[in-house]
Formats: structure tokens, C-alpha cells, sequence
């Protein structure tokens, strides 16, 4: 039903009724940031999410959102290695294929080889199911063991000192 009533609402109304739920949610803001473009700012509302409720039922969703956010800001490292924090924090979670899976789509795309192949290596063993790691096995069937030292860790998460800049600036 308020589904429905937002439908019908004109856009500056339904924009305004965001920016009212963007204060009460943190979810909320997060969207609304990501709706107008700011993405920045909205990676920085969903990890904000994860640091107010680390263990939170959405957690993992709100770090594989900061990463999407992070990668549409031009940060896709930072985003890599969110992704990595997920698959460490929340192995079990179902969106931890998908972020094994996008972690090496992205390590690829900046031409780290190294840490791509440890993404696929950590989807094929640890979520041999899935239809992520049917599509990591060829890429690193001719990989030699030695070549995926350990998989991804976000023990290398730090943001970038760019990033911690701008963030500063942001809550300014």
C-alpha cells in the first residue's frame, strides 16, 4: 500500500518523502545519496550501518552495497577490498559468492591477476555449488597453487588515503 501511494506520488513529492526517511534510516540516506549521484557519500551511510551493527542481519548486505557504491565513485579498489571483508566477515552469508565472484571481475579489470585468482580460488573451494564458481573454474584451472598464496583479506581493507580525505571532507 505505501508502495503503491509512492508510485502515484509525483517525483518532488516522492523525493521529499526520501528525504524524510533519510533522517529517521541510515538505509534510507544511504539510497538517497545513491540516488542523487553521490555515491561517495552513500558507501560511506552503508558502512556506517555495518560500524553501528557489525554483526546486524543486513551487514553483508550493507558492505557488498558500500562496494557497489564505492566502484560507481571511482573507487573500485576500495571496493575490492570490501568485498574482501565480507567474504571474511560473513562466509556464510548468501551474497558471499557474489562478492568472491565481483571481487575477481574487479581485481581483473585493474590488472591484479594475483588477487583475482585468489577470489576464484576461495569460490571454488569454498562454494563449489555455485554457479559463481562454475564460472571461476576455468579461469584458474592452469593456475599453479603457488600462484594463490592465500585468498583475499581485508586485513589490507584500508581505504585509501584519498578516500579517508574525502570521506573527512564529506562529514564536514
Amino acid at each position: 500500500m505505501v508502495a503503491e501511494r509512492e508510485r502515484r506520488q509525483p517525483p518532488s513529492e516522492k523525493k521529499s518523502s526520501l528525504s524524510k526517511s533519510a533522517e529517521e534510516s541510515p538505509w534510507a540516506a544511504a539510497q538517497l545519496s545513491a540516488e542523487s549521484g553521490d555515491h561517495l557519500q552513500a558507501a560511506l551511510h552503508y558502512r556506517a550501518i555495518v560500524d553501528a551493527a557489525p554483526t546486524g542481519s543486513r551487514a553483508a548486505e550493507a558492505l557488498l552495497r558500500a562496494a557497489h557504491e564505492q566502484d560507481r565513485a571511482g573507487r573500485r579498489r576500495d571496493g575490492v577490498q570490501t568485498l574482501a571483508e565480507l567474504l571474511q566477515r560473513f562466509p556464510s552469508s548468501p551474497l558471499a559468492a557474489q562478492a568472491g565472484a565481483e571481487g575477481a571481475e574487479w581485481a581483473r579489470s585493474f590488472g591484479d591477476q594475483v588477487l583475482a585468482t585468489q577470489f576464484e580460488s576461495r569460490l571454488v573451494s569454498q562454494y563449489p555449488t555455485s554457479s559463481y564458481a562454475a564460472k571461476a573454474r576455468p579461469q584458474i584451472r592452469d593456475v599453479p597453487p603457488s600462484a594463490v598464496a592465500a585468498p583475499p583479506r581485508a586485513a589490507k581493507a584500508a581505504p585509501t588515503k584519498d578516500y579517508e580525505d574525502e570521506a573527512k571532507e564529506l562529514s564536514r
